[in-house]
């Protein structure tokens, strides 16, 4: 094993030692749902009460989206600006045993509006617990954007689009992009969060 393998799984051991905690209350299979049908999905979810999470647009509360109901409640969505929390999801297609058990995403607020997206970095693969939510620049219009704090990949927080990184990555953050360089490594993806009865819902389409 090559030298920098083996200080970037090193350094991705300690600096993700608090990764993938639940941010509330841990979700029960028995009770997770995913609507695959529209026209359940519709009963469901138009009956009344439906919203989108953050303030945003509730369009995309229609029943073209297959929306899963994590069984947890809106107030453990993160209240602070600029904070990156986990949500547990439960969806299958999140799922890793080694290092996403439960289907976690990341969740952020920002001025008013919260973000879903990946929990893991594109780039160096390490969560995104600790990364940093900044302000839209000419690059981004009006979306803010979401640093890594390991090897400080930006992205675009509203279409994932990769960023020119806003800081200059660390020793490790270096080591770690060499090492991930010849890789395919995609946009950040973004998914959506709404509510019903009090419940989140969300959203890989």
């Amino acid at each position: 094993m090559k030298l920098s393998t083996i200080i970037v799984t090193i350094s991705w051991m300690l600096f993700a030692a608090d990764a993938y905690m639940p941010m509330g209350v841990t979700t029960r299979r028995s009770t997770m749902t995913m609507k695959r049908g529209r026209g359940s999905f519709k009963k469901e979810v138009n009956g009344g009460g439906d919203k989108s999470v953050g303030g945003g647009s509730t369009a995309g509360m229609g029943p073209s989206r297959n929306w899963i109901n994590t069984n947890q409640k809106v107030e453990v969505l993160p209240k602070d600006d600029g904070k990156v929390s986990l949500l547990e999801t439960g969806a299958f297609l999140l799922k890793d045993a080694a290092t996403n058990p439960n289907g976690a995403v990341g969740v952020a607020k920002y001025e008013g509006e919260t973000h879903c997206f990946d929990s893991a970095c594109p780039q160096c693969k390490i969560p995104l617990t600790k990364a940093k939510v900044l302000p839209a620049n000419e690059e981004t219009g009006s979306a803010p954007r979401l640093s890594c704090d390991f090897c400080k990949s930006t992205y675009n927080l509203k279409t994932g689009e990769k960023l020119a990184s806003a800081e200059k990555a660390g020793f490790f953050g270096g080591i770690a992009n060499a090492v991930f360089s010849s890789q395919e490594n995609g946009p950040l993806r973004i998914f959506a969060l709404g509510e019903k009865a009090g419940n989140i819902l969300f959203s890989m389409d």
